[in-house]
């Protein structure tokens, strides 16, 4: 994502900074007006941050957004293999537009208009064959007696269908895309829509319906749910010259823009997304089914977004899912600017902002940063903690959620009495964990040695006792001002583990040794034997689970912070802790050493915090820095004051 070396605020701020300007004469050199913004009508929240939720309107704009309500480009879906609207006229140039005496709707007197012979109709559509040298187009040179178009009215006052009509409404389709706005063919339309519709739905009679209510269509209106809406919007639509078009939302209010990229710092509102246009009217698709027309006017309103969720605009080549912005549970806020939506992120005592990246062609929206320690992938939200460029641990983001733990009393292999009981449990508050157990690179960083059996940089750290681990995270939390690790509790163990899953594994009810470091010679429920390492793997050297964990089933043991509890009980539990003392500290995931059943997402251990092999091992984790003020960027009121110039400013100032 290319962004401006110095945005127009920086500018302000250095220009501020010097003695001999003034606030005032500033704002005009960097492009700022002075006046107060007004203030939306809802009352935004505090925010401590000055500048992390609006951009100051330039003089010659508007104001850009109001801090209420903001939207994001969510996914993008091309319609390739999709029959799209606008390749219909494409599609028709293998057909013949009908001529003027073939669309008379007088009949002869051998058919009556109003109640047909249904003995006549058949021998008179007989009449009708297709030319030898061209067979793809089905057609034929009408009868002399009947206009075709008056024995298509005719056949379906009938309720008949011969297999003629459907090229006969391809033709006239033809006709309408050369000669639109023909009062006859509306006329035609029309009557056509009349008559008691047929029993199977025909994709002509949506395109009828955009023919004969093309002027409603064109000022917005709905399209009946009975009709195919592409196909109205074909009827009614007029084609225009490729150009790149915004959609930019002001306030509650969506409207197009076409203006070209580099004029976006001069929009008056916020970019949802660009566009490319070949046609001047869209179809607009409501959270509630309602399909409706929206009409290609640069600078004019399209649509309230009042009271809704989520709508989809589909457009000659894609259709466009915009959805609410829903503050994530990791951001302090989240704001506009002229260009992107963006969220504040706490990492270490810092505030990292993160962008909303819309999808370019196809694919699903995410947040993305420029720069900075956090990052979104495709297991979600990741920050990480380095040390001098080489020693490195990450962290995933956990949301508050709920879940199922323990196993259930049919999962096989499970422990008969009652330490898995399965009962569901409630983590209100987000959290981080590390994807991979303490290596022995950042344990020997903070420790200044190395206890391992197994050696190796990669590998996870091992025979550590739970007292070991408390002085690596007291020595650690030392080094990382605001770090605040810990080990996790033994539901935030499994939660992580289970990775949304409720299978005894989270990659299924079966697992091998290409997916987890165990004993294959004893699988898991009279599944295939298979290799059995005999010690400890490289960290993310198997794959992770559906939340970007590795290693969480098998390799160590890994720690918790919870004091043994024999039987976890079946009522529901929020934010368990364990018991406030006890024997043993509790440990998850199982071990190289043991077999398939030990590895299960429900299977506990428990061992003496003093006591250490080559088996256990631990992660950890740290709680989120979400402060408890804002919610959302607040619009400003006016201009923040500068911070005032430094010591060494104001001595080079006087020189």
């Amino acid at each position: 994502m290319s962004r401006p070396q110095i945005s127009r605020a920086d500018l302000l701020r250095l220009l501020a900074l010097q003695p001999e300007v003034s606030l005032p004469a500033a704002a005009p050199l960097a492009g700022y007006q002075l006046e107060a913004v007004p203030p939306f009508a809802a009352k935004p929240a505090e925010v401590p941050d000055e500048e992390a939720g609006y951009e100051t309107a330039p003089s010659s704009c508007k104001t850009l957004f109001p801090a209420g309500q903001f939207w994001h480009l969510r996914r993008r879906e091309p319609l390739t293999g999709r029959r799209s609207a606008a390749e219909l006229p494409g599609r028709l140039r293998q057909f013949r537009p009908l001529r003027a005496k073939e669309l008379r709707l007088t009949a002869n007197s051998a058919l009556p208009r109003r109640r047909p012979d249904p003995a006549a109709l058949p021998a008179a559509a007989a009449q009708f064959r297709p030319p030898p040298c061209r067979p793809a187009q089905a057609e034929t040179a009408p009868p002399p007696q009947i206009p075709p178009a008056a024995l298509a009215l005719q056949l379906l006052r009938a309720g008949q269908q011969p297999a003629w009509l459907e090229p006969f409404f391809l033709r006239f389709f033809r006709t309408w895309f050369e000669r639109k706005k023909d009062a006859d063919l509306i006329r035609f339309a029309r009557q056509v829509l009349e008559l008691p519709p047929p029993g199977r739905q025909q994709d002509w009679q949506g395109c009828l319906y955009g023919i004969a209510h093309r002027d409603a269509l064109r000022q917005g209106a709905a399209i009946p749910p009975q009709f195919q809406p592409e196909a109205a919007l074909a009827g009614a639509a007029e084609p225009l010259p490729p150009s790149p078009w915004l959609l930019i939302q002001e306030g509650e209010t969506m409207f197009l823009l076409n203006s070209p990229e580099r004029d976006i710092c001069l929009l008056r509102g916020s970019r949802i997304a660009a566009l490319e246009l070949t046609a001047d009217l869209l179809l607009l698709r409501r959270e509630d089914g309602r399909a409706e027309t929206v009409p290609v006017r640069s600078g004019q309103p399209l649509f309230s977004l009042r009271g809704a969720e989520h709508f989809s605009l589909q457009t000659a080549s894609e259709i466009l899912h915009v959805h609410a912005c829903v503050r994530p549970s990791w951001a302090a806020l989240i704001g506009r600017n002229s260009r992107e939506l963006f969220a504040e992120l706490p990492w270490l005592g810092r505030s990292h902002r993160l962008y909303w990246q819309a999808p370019a062609r196809s694919g699903e929206g995410r947040w993305a940063s420029c720069h900075g320690p956090a990052d979104t992938d495709q297991f979600g939200l990741s920050a990480y903690i380095g040390f001098y460029g080489r020693v490195m641990q990450r962290f995933r983001w956990l949301a508050p959620g709920r879940f199922l733990m323990g196993s259930p009393p049919d999962e096989p292999e499970r422990e008969t009495w009652g330490k898995e009981t399965l009962h569901e449990v409630r983590l209100s508050k987000g959290f981080w964990l590390a994807d991979t157990a303490v290596t022995q690179e950042l344990w020997q960083f903070v420790m200044r040695g190395n206890p391992s059996k197994f050696q190796g940089r990669e590998l996870p750290v091992d025979s550590v006792s739970w007292e070991d681990t408390q002085l690596f995270i007291e020595r650690l939390n030392a080094m990382v001002p605001s770090l605040n690790i810990r080990l996790p509790t033994e539901a935030e163990w499994e939660y992580a583990c289970r990775a949304g899953s409720a299978s005894p594994f989270a990659f299924g009810s079966q697992i091998t040794p290409e997916q987890a470091n165990c004993n294959g010679a004893f699988p898991y429920h009279a599944s295939t034997k298979g290799e059995f390492r005999r010690r400890t793997v490289p960290v993310k050297s198997l794959p992770a689970n559906a939340w970007g964990f590795y290693e969480m089933h098998g390799n160590v043991w890994e720690w918790c912070q919870d004091w043994w509890q024999e039987d976890l009980g079946c009522d529901a539990a929020l934010n368990p802790q364990g018991p406030d003392c006890g024997e043993f500290r509790a440990a998850r995931g199982g071990s190289w050493f043991l077999g398939g059943k030990a590895v299960r997402s429900a299977a506990r251990g428990r061992f003496s915090p003093d006591f250490r092999n080559d088996r256990i091992g631990f992660r950890i984790a740290r709680d989120h820095e979400l402060p408890t003020a804002a919610a959302v960027a607040p619009a400003p009121t006016e201009l923040p004051e500068p911070p005032p110039p430094s010591f060494f400013r104001r001595i080079f100032s006087r020189s």
